[in-house]
């Protein structure tokens, strides 16, 4: 499936997207394919670390650092995502929570 490229603008990737061939075959109802392509635009940065394939500019995200491949090329690791990790938002949302139980 296509994923989001540096710098690639939302509705470029959506338009990318909803126009691929796999997209197409995973998703022949297109509002099912628009609601993937959107999703996975939200969700790009979901992941710790952020890699690039070399060839297509794609961004991929992974939970853990190491060597990953995509689509046969070995991805470049381009640093830490900016996004907060789940587990940062995971602990952020207990303590948040942990304290609104404890004023009630």
């Amino acid at each position: 499936m296509p994923s989001p490229r540096k710098d690639e603008k939302e509705k470029d990737y959506i338009s990318r997207c909803m126009s691929s061939e796999e997209a197409k075959r995973d998703f022949p109802d297109s509002k099912q394919r628009v609601a993937f392509c959107h999703s996975k635009w939200e969700n790009k940065s979901k992941g710790a670390y952020e890699y690039e394939d070399p060839k297509t500019g794609e961004l991929f995200y992974y939970s853990r650092r190491g060597a990953h491949r995509k689509n046969g090329r070995t991805l470049i690791f381009k640093g830490r995502s900016r996004a907060k990790t789940i587990l940062d938002r995971t602990a952020e949302n207990y303590a948040s929570k942990k304290n609104r139980d404890h004023h009630e």
